[in-house]
């Protein structure tokens, strides 16, 4: 019975910065592919749902988001830090990650 050797930390680090560098490459294909996809939809050559090689794709108008004056952005913030220091608001952690930056070209 034989027993897998776990890489060394260095190989580690290795793996994890290429693997990272290759992703960084196929997002960003993928973003030029997505751009020439939405172009698609927008021609009206594509429906926003349809399957392709029992792959569903869908598209998505986006999540909507408000953008809120400073006198509301401070009241809000007020009310935030008074729950908290209170005890009305209850605090969540989430779960761990790492950041993995490549380094500046």
């Amino acid at each position: 019975m034989s027993t897998a050797t776990m890489p060394t930390t260095e190989q580690l680090l290795d793996q994890i910065t290429a693997t990272k560098a290759q992703l960084s490459v196929l997002e960003g294909r993928l973003a030029g592919l997505l751009d020439q996809l939405s172009a698609a939809l927008d021609e009206g050559e594509i429906d926003p749902k349809f399957s392709h090689d029992d792959w569903t794709f869908t598209h998505s108008e986006g999540r909507k988001s408000w953008v809120y004056p400073d006198t509301v952005k401070k009241h809000i913030k007020a009310l935030q830090e008074l729950a908290q220091s209170d005890g009305t608001a209850t605090m969540k952690q989430g779960d761990g990650y790492w950041i993995i930056k490549a380094p500046a070209i």
